[in-house]
């Protein structure tokens, strides 16, 4: 038979066993979502092919400067944006590694004739090759260098002053490089004579006002990379006498107060120059470019031998 209501009853002194109560919740939690994971948008074709040269212009030194020419001379290029893309990565890199400004300089002369043309955009125009691609490429470098050197107030009030000062300093050394890659890529016959001429013209050009001293320093650093080669012909030896006799009355040029126009090491700048061109282009000191790991170790060789002769 079935036991029905069986309780015990609590021994004399002991309290009854309480027993559990279970509380129903009213609106249980719900389990929060998963978000959904986020896809990263596949990349574009632009994004593939600035990573893919980027990743070989990062690789580049003197050793190794036909491996990664070539490997660009293979990427097939399907429309101007993409040349520009390649010829822009080139600009940017070499002016940021001044030292290695011939190498880009070099491979920038063997992908000219590797590269094919594209027709214009525009009805009418020529089409693009790889020579005017480049050119606008200065162009619009040479357009973006800076008017001053002098740190904005939101700069000073935003930058501690050593950072300030290492800003402006590589803000310098990539005008500089600028100019030094614009004089390689002209030694190669990739830029003509009239260019140098209209970036000298815009840099000191007579107008109204003295030029800023860092368009002196451009000049002058241009015209030291390219002025034994300027020097060769009869047009580019009139070029330069008249950059020279401009820089010379700049050196001279004072103020209402009889004061010099431009600071000591601008004037003294500009002297070395003219005397670098009377000397035939012959520097006192020579500093080497870069140099391939076998010219290393032949020069440690030599060294080591040397030395051991006493």
């Amino acid at each position: 038979p079935q036991v029905r209501d069986l309780t015990t009853q609590p021994r004399p002194g002991e309290k009854p066993t309480p027993q559990p109560r279970h509380k129903i919740p009213v609106n249980p939690p719900q389990p929060k979502p998963r978000p959904n994971p986020v896809t990263p948008a596949p990349a574009t074709p632009a994004e593939i092919l600035e990573r893919k040269v980027r990743g070989l212009l990062n690789k580049i030194c003197p050793d190794n400067l036909q491996v990664i020419t070539e490997q660009l001379a293979a990427i097939e290029l399907k429309n101007v944006e993409q040349l520009e893309t390649i010829i822009k990565l080139i600009f940017g890199i070499a002016l940021t590694d001044p030292h290695y400004c011939e190498t880009y300089a070099d491979m920038v002369f063997t992908l000219k004739s590797r590269y094919p043309e594209f027709p214009s955009e525009r009805d009418g125009e020529k089409a693009v090759t790889f020579a005017r691609a480049l050119l606008n490429t200065c162009q619009n470098e040479f357009e973006s260098l800076p008017t001053t050197f002098e740190p904005t107030d939101e700069e000073r009030a935003r930058m501690e002053p050593a950072d300030l000062a290492h800003e402006m300093q590589m803000r310098k050394k990539k005008m500089l490089a600028n100019m030094k890659f614009i004089g390689h890529l002209f030694l190669r016959q990739l830029l003509a004579v009239k260019v140098i001429g209209q970036v000298v013209h815009d840099l000191i050009g007579i107008r109204e006002g003295l030029p800023e001293e860092h368009k002196i320093e451009c000049t002058c650093e241009l015209l030291c990379t390219i002025g034994y080669t300027l020097d060769l012909t009869p047009n580019g030896k009139d070029l330069m006498t008249q950059f020279l006799s401009r820089l010379t009355d700049l050196k001279r040029s004072t103020g209402p107060d009889g004061a010099n126009s431009f600071s000591n090491r601008i004037r003294f700048q500009i002297q070395n120059l003219i005397e670098l061109r009377g000397k035939g282009w012959q520097r006192k000191n020579f500093k080497p470019g870069p140099q391939k790991k076998a010219e290393v170790k032949s020069d440690q060789a030599n060294q080591a031998q040397a030395s051991a002769k006493g």
